[in-house]
């Protein structure tokens, strides 16, 4: 996540619009609106940011939530680009209705009771018709460089699943977008497939929209290790660079099962580890679609996807069937 204060003359900006109304005719002592001065902590991109990806989100953090604040994303000639405002904490989040334009530079004009600054920034070429074929190529969708916005204190709790290198292979683009599901071998250079772990193919993809794809909602499974993590109703997103070697915008939201998890921390764990943790961290489990109260929502985005180079994913079923993988716990008599 690329969050960056504005620069001092911005701050200083904002801080020198804090002034009275000025007297009026009412006799009345003028109103200072920024008593408690409210500031501009941070932005989403940066100002000045390239390589943006037009379907991100525009942020503004605030010192503190202001209810009279927006904000509008603009071309050069002004035009505004249509999208909804939510708040998030002391986050102002601007939405687009549609991604915006690629390799295009736009302004983020902000108000709010303390100022009016802008921020600048230029989106990426990602967005532009696809010119590669994407046969057989594999990406590496690996979970450490997104941002997690759901469970929120967590992520020490996932850095095993998020660590993992996570392979998706290109089985076909027509008519839906099809992609296997595999896992890195552990400290492999250059990147290989894990051929002691099963694969699982991703739900199948929606590709109208080329270069931009939908996966899911669908339910899955992934393994990590001897842990699995069920995720319900996973959804998928993201867009192919038109070189076709990335995936960008890359994001995640679904319902996870943690009673399969605990096995990451203790040999001995109970369905109910995961959660415990977790509620250490100030989250609570949520009911599942049994009911039992083990799953946590999660969301994510900002993921990128970068193309392994030479790499073709094969398909596995059963790894004990392969000879390198029996003398895995899972393939012998004290792991069965």
């Amino acid at each position: 996540m690329r969050r960056f204060n504005l620069t001092l003359s911005l701050l200083t900006l904002s801080l020198a619009s804090c002034t009275s109304n000025g007297d009026d005719d009412s006799g009345t002592d003028p109103v200072d609106l920024c008593l408690t001065p409210i500031s501009v902590a941070s932005t989403l991109p940066e100002d000045g940011a390239t390589g943006v990806f037009v379907g991100d989100t525009v942020e503004v953090t605030f010192s503190e939530a202001d209810s009279s604040a927006t904000l509008a994303v603009l071309t050069s000639d002004g035009t505004e680009a249509p999208g909804s405002l939510t708040w998030r904490d002391n986050t102002l989040v601007y939405t687009p209705d549609a991604p915006l334009a690629p390799e295009t530079a736009y302004t983020v004009a902000v108000d709010f009771s303390c100022g009016d600054p802008s921020v600048g920034f230029t989106t990426s070429a990602t967005g532009k018709p696809l010119t590669a074929d994407l046969s057989d190529r594999t990406f590496d969708m690996s979970l450490d460089g997104a941002r997690i916005l759901q469970p929120d204190g967590v992520q020490d709790l996932l850095e095993s699943f998020l660590g993992t290198d996570v392979l998706a292979g290109v089985q076909s683009t027509n008519p839906s977008l099809q992609l296997l599901g595999a896992v890195g071998q552990e400290d492999s250079d250059p990147l290989v497939q894990d051929l002691c772990v099963p694969t699982v193919p991703f739900p199948a993809g929606n590709f109208n929209e080329t270069p931009s794809f939908v996966m899911g909602p669908s339910d899955e499974t992934f393994a990590v290790g001897e842990a699995t993590l069920t995720v319900y109703d996973l959804k998928i997103t993201g867009t192919f660079t038109p070189d076709g070697t990335a995936v960008d915008g890359i994001t995640l939201t679904g319902l996870a099962d943690t009673r399969g998890v605990g096995k990451i921390f203790s040999d001995s764990a109970s369905e109910q580890t995961a959660c415990n943790l977790a509620s250490a961290a100030g989250v609570l489990c949520e009911p599942c679609p049994d009911g039992k109260e083990l799953c946590i929502t999660i969301e994510a985005d900002r993921l990128t996807a970068s193309e392994v180079p030479g790499l073709t994913l094969v398909t596995v079923g059963d790894p004990c069937d392969n000879d390198a993988c029996s003398t895995e716990p899972e393939c012998t008599d004290e792991g069965a």
